[in-house]
């Protein structure tokens, strides 16, 4: 009876010398939730909960929030929530706003990146649907009900081995492990439709270091491969004849782009 004690004892001693560790889970917003942004804007509540899994609690420095939409084969990143410190932290919960402009009528998430000293934490909130909406963004409305996956991903002094489709829904100004994701390069479409120009994604600083750093900061960027097919085929139109087909040279009436004008002075 006494080594059990004594055993039990020695036992409790090295489960307690174990450095806790922790994993996010949401909580909140629960499936299902609708909510109308016909006045303007909204405020939604995300809640979340620390468990036990791989990252320090401590090492978390700060959480970031990003509105999504899509299916989740192709997460779609519609809008930047803030970024909280992990001090300013209270109760596990960040409220936030959602303006009617960031996209259409639809179904969205929230991506929540924990990110900590030695890596970072992804995971997304349940799927709620927006109305009211505004947005020139096409929203998903995939009819989905579970969220994507969650993804780990610790840094190490190279890049990662394995990588996750959800590092690429981060966005790039956001990183700051030592790998960094880009965004695909989309394929050009057959028309162009629009009337002015504005920036798909955010641009990042360029900082300048004053003296040699023994180790970099940033080791490589990944960027994924294209998910579309290209359609490639021969081109069977007629060749237009060489100079040397008609004499070395081309007609100087094909050449003028405007008839002659007398001009009076």
């Amino acid at each position: 009876m006494q080594a059990l004690v004594v055993v039990d004892f020695c036992l409790l001693i090295v489960l307690l010398c174990i450095p806790a560790s922790c994993d996010v889970q949401i909580i909140e917003p629960t499936v299902g939730l609708k909510f109308d942004v016909s006045k303007g804007s909204t405020d939604i509540r995300i809640k979340w909960a620390v468990t036990e899994n791989d990252i320090r609690e401590e090492d978390i420095s700060c959480y970031i929030f990003t509105l999504m939409s899509g299916p989740n084969t192709n997460i779609q990143v519609m809008s930047s929530l803030g970024t909280l410190s992990a001090s300013d932290v209270k109760g596990m919960e960040y409220v936030f706003n959602i303006k009617n402009t960031v996209g259409s009528n639809g179904d969205y998430y929230v991506q929540l990146l924990a990110q900590a000293n030695d890596g970072y934490s992804i995971h997304y909130c349940n799927r709620f649907s927006l109305t009211g909406m505004v947005g020139e963004n096409k929203a998903s409305s995939s009819g989905e009900r579970e969220p994507p996956q969650p993804e780990l991903r610790m840094n190490t002094m190279d890049a990662p081995i394995e990588v996750d489709s959800a590092s690429f829904s981060v966005p790039y100004h956001l990183q700051n492990g030592r790998a960094k994701y880009a965004p695909m390069q989309q394929q050009p479409l057959t028309k162009i439709t629009a009337v002015s120009w504005r920036r798909i994604h955010e641009t990042s600083a360029l900082t300048f270091y004053s003296v040699v750093r023994p180790s970099p900061d940033k080791v490589t960027t990944i960027t994924p491969g294209v998910s579309y097919v290209l359609s490639t085929g021969p081109n069977w139109a007629t060749a237009a004849p060489m100079p040397r087909a008609n004499g070395h040279w081309y007609h100087p009436r094909k050449k003028l782009s405007l008839k002659p004008r007398k001009i009076i002075f």
